[in-house]
């Protein structure tokens, strides 16, 4: 939501007379862009990361049925997470793929 207020903000300033180049709007944009990425980023990785610990935890106890039941009720099952996992990396792919779009889309004239 933050982008979309970002871009809202800066397409009613982008009227104004020499308040905002075209240049300054993709600047900004770009920056925005990295920016939300880089925090996505991570914030994927660390999910990706605490469902595969969850999926170790089950697979450790595999053998013990009194705990292992007690882990599914609170992680799911071992495949229910796994699914999880593959769904969290297909989104990941997604959403870096569209983040290098608008990256590419707002990038300003001369920029990296």
């Amino acid at each position: 939501m933050t982008l979309l207020r970002a871009t809202l903000a800066l397409a009613l300033l982008a009227p104004l007379p020499g308040c905002l180049s075209r240049e300054d709007l993709d600047r900004a944009m770009d920056d925005q862009t990295r920016f939300s990425g880089r925090v996505m980023g991570f914030a994927l990785d660390a999910h990706q990361e605490t469902l595969r610990a969850q999926l170790a935890l089950l697979r450790a106890f595999e053998g013990q049925d009194e705990v292992r039941i007690q882990l599914e009720q609170h992680l799911g099952s071992a495949a229910e997470v796994e699914a999880k996992l593959e769904r969290v990396r297909q989104e990941r792919r997604s959403l870096i793929e569209e983040s290098q779009r608008l990256r590419e889309r707002y990038r300003p004239a001369g920029g990296e």
